[in-house]
């Protein structure tokens, strides 16, 4: 069952975005066309037709099953312990969020960070499809989305339009996920390194930050305002923890994602898009250091 979130609905279960899909020629639906819009995808929604895009001949369906269902398939087989959410845009987009419950890195300040990974998919040939691979914080959605340097190769960022590219990420999961867990320490080295960087003036530093990272302060300074909330509320709750009540780099990383990027309060950034934006953020606190 679906509930609404972020103009898009949630979903736990892989059975509600899974429905038939289909492409078919437009001549059989009756319509005329040019080389570019030759085709249609249909799907079967509820057991009503529902026209959902044009394609040429060179697209590819991809359908969900193939994706959504088959990894969880091989999470199931390779007794994997995760939670999943589901969220799909206009029967056409869909972003995939799988927690693995238990696996996880303790960082010198006491946060957990949490592996999981995400799966973007589209109908309708504007997303492409993404998977993306890294460790997060359990209170809410940042992560690392980008290799370790020296590391590009590393399948931790995937994506690609065809067939091929998408059913190898598909078939390599466990594989993939093996991998990154073995190298978990290393991984999360980066989030230990920017724990450990003091910030004085953490005002100053966020707002630093967003301009490089291209994040508006909003009417208002309400982005601003938002991410300062969450700092705050960040540092009141380690009061009394035995966790560093100072700021740092990685609390203004936190405090960026919580309040802004992944906050359906102030934005409506789609989940592809926000995983971009979490990724520029991350690079550019941990290249450039306060001296």
């Amino acid at each position: 069952m679906f509930t609404s979130k972020n103009g898009g609905l949630v979903t736990s279960n892989v059975a509600d975005i899974c429905f038939p899909v289909a492409k078919v020629p437009m001549s059989e639906l009756g319509y005329g066309s040019i080389s570019s819009t030759e085709y249609a995808i249909v799907a079967d929604i509820q057991g009503k037709q529902t026209f959902l895009n044009t394609c040429s001949d060179r697209y590819h369906l991809f359908p969900n099953n193939n994706i959504f269902g088959a990894v969880e398939l091989k999470l199931h087989a390779a007794g994997i312990d995760f939670q999943v959410e589901y969220t799909m845009h206009d029967y056409s987009t869909f972003h995939a969020v799988y927690t693995l419950d238990n696996v996880f890195v303790l960082l010198p300040n006491g946060d957990k960070v949490y592996l999981k990974f995400e799966i973007t998919h589209s109908y309708n040939g504007l997303v492409q499809y993404v998977m993306v691979l890294g460790y997060f914080r359990m209170v809410c959605s940042n992560g690392l989305v980008i290799p370790l340097e020296g590391h590009e190769s590393d399948a931790v960022y995937i994506k690609g339009k065809h067939t091929e590219k998408i059913q190898e990420s598909v078939d390599k999961l466990i594989e993939t996920l093996s991998r990154f867990i073995d190298r978990k320490d290393d991984y999360a080295d980066r989030y230990r390194i920017m724990a450990d960087r003091p910030v004085i003036q953490w005002k100053d530093r966020i707002i630093t930050v967003m301009k490089e990272t291209g994040i508006n302060a909003g009417k208002k300074d309400i982005n601003v305002d938002a991410i300062h909330n969450v700092m705050n509320k960040e540092l009141n709750d380690r009061i009394g923890t035995g966790k560093k009540v100072s700021a740092s780099d990685w609390l203004i990383y936190n405090a960026i994602n919580e309040g802004y990027v992944y906050n359906d309060q102030v934005n409506s950034i789609k989940p592809h898009l926000r995983i971009e934006k979490d990724a520029k953020v991350i690079q550019w606190l941990y290249n450039n250091p306060l001296t």
